[in-house]
């Protein structure tokens, strides 16, 4: 559980905390949830003599889903904030759990869920401390799923983080162009698949192309702009030549190496970029509609991407030692801690977590298009070691994920070239890339 940091970033599970001293009922749905979570981490990283911690875990469970489900009947229930609080620690116990696809399905159908139960409390979720954390929680979560399953938001990007929340802090304003993204990318797919190719048709995907480079330069001037404490500090350069096969197996991927002011703003740092590289997905389709039939790969929105994607999986990558916290093997740190650490527990703990934060970041690096081969074998093997040595289990699920982008989704849209771009890939990846600070 890390606490948010005013005007700096989000926390992590910081509801937890007061719903945690005021539960007194050992078989409540919340405590019931949480004991799950907890049990499933531990099994996935510890082994306890004579004791079945996994199936603990699943018994746990599944006391919580018949308990939340009662719960969810009754008017007064299922307006409370514990309850509200279970479907979003059911779906952290997937994202723990969920080695195969259905895990993350189930996943989906829990965030959907918190999503109508937010819906249906409306404005009285700002009325309490722990009901904003809680509204928090959901909408990072509404973030992830819309970002995976290209989804729009729903409510729209004002009902879920107004311009003047936005405004408060890094990790409220990374969140809103997370959003943004999501709505836009829905309303691009809508517009491919429905629009005549007419003037009108044109003049409105034009419009898209100069929404999709004006979030993209909104998002780069934002990090630009941060202060000082909050920028990127390169650590060191990694100078070891990776052989055949290393790569799935290295802690750490030749080049730089940076590090950051907490694991919180990393995780923000992070997002940016991810969302940046979907971003570069997204003005690749539009070029490519706007230019069909004529090949996308001749356009300047095509090398912009191109650069803009390189620079920024070289950016995650750069950030994942310090994440899974392997940095400090090559370099000396000090010893304080600093600030956005665990409010209780150990914080040795903290791989896991930052485990969970980069998982996200790596499977956007492993399924882009402009990502190289070593870059996307690493990127595999730090999610499987994210599953199989932190606990993470749907680390692995985005490991195996069959997908590209935004070559799958460019032949959905029936705009791929008369050739594929993938056959060249490899000589697009020659040019030299000029990450954005």
């Amino acid at each position: 559980m890390v606490p948010g940091q005013r005007g700096r970033s989000s926390g992590h599970l910081d509801y937890l905390l007061p719903l945690l001293n005021a539960e007194n009922r050992p078989d409540s749905p919340f405590q019931l949830a949480y004991n799950a979570c907890a049990l499933a981490a531990m099994s996935n990283r510890l082994k306890a003599d004579g004791v079945d911690l996994t199936e603990l875990s699943f018994m746990q469970h599944s006391r919580a889903l018949i308990a939340v489900n009662k719960a969810l009947t009754d008017p007064v229930e299922s307006r409370n904030d514990s309850t509200l609080a279970t479907v979003l620690l059911l779906s952290l116990f997937e994202k723990i759990t969920a080695a195969k696809e259905i895990g993350m399905l189930a996943w989906r159908t829990h965030i959907e869920g918190a999503m109508h139960l937010v819906r249906s409390r409306g404005r009285e979720m700002v009325h309490s401390k722990v009901a904003v954390l809680l509204f928090n929680a959901v909408r990072m979560q509404i973030i992830a799923r819309t970002l995976s399953s290209g989804t729009s938001t729903g409510m729209g990007v004002n009902w879920w983080l107004p311009e003047s929340v936005a405004a408060d802090s890094m990790g409220a304003r990374c969140q809103r162009f997370s959003l943004e993204t999501s709505d836009l990318r829905a309303e691009v797919a809508r517009l491919i698949a429905s629009l005549p190719r007419n003037d009108h048709g044109l003049n409105i995907m034009l419009e898209m192309l100069r929404k999709v480079r004006d979030l993209d330069s909104r998002i780069a001037n934002w990090l630009k702009g941060l202060p000082a404490e909050s920028q990127v500090t390169p650590l060191y350069r990694e100078d070891r030549v990776l052989g055949d096969g290393e790569a799935k197996y290295a802690a750490v991927y030749p080049g730089r190496v940076d590090t950051y002011h907490d694991m919180m703003l990393a995780s923000v740092w992070n997002a940016s970029r991810s969302t940046r590289i979907i971003l570069m997905s997204l003005l690749i389709r539009v070029a490519a509609w706007l230019c069909s039939p004529a090949d996308f790969r001749s356009t300047p929105e095509y090398a912009t991407a191109v650069r803009t994607s390189k620079a920024n999986i070289a950016d995650i990558i750069s950030s994942v030692p310090f994440m899974l916290r392997v940095h400090q093997t090559s370099i000396h740190q000090p010893e304080a801690s600093p600030p956005g650490v665990f409010a209780c527990g150990d914080d040795e703990q903290s791989k896991m977590l930052g485990g969970l934060m980069v998982a996200w970041p790596l499977s956007t690096v492993r399924t882009c298009d402009f990502t190289t081969d070593e870059q996307r074998e690493w990127a595999v093997g730090r999610l499987n070691y994210i599953a199989n040595e932190l606990g993470v289990k749907y680390a692995s699920s985005l490991a195996a994920a069959k997908i590209r982008f935004p070559s799958m989704l460019m032949r959905h849209d029936g705009l791929m070239a008369a050739k594929d771009p993938l056959a060249d890939i490899k000589q697009t990846l020659s040019t030299k890339a000029i990450p954005i600070r």
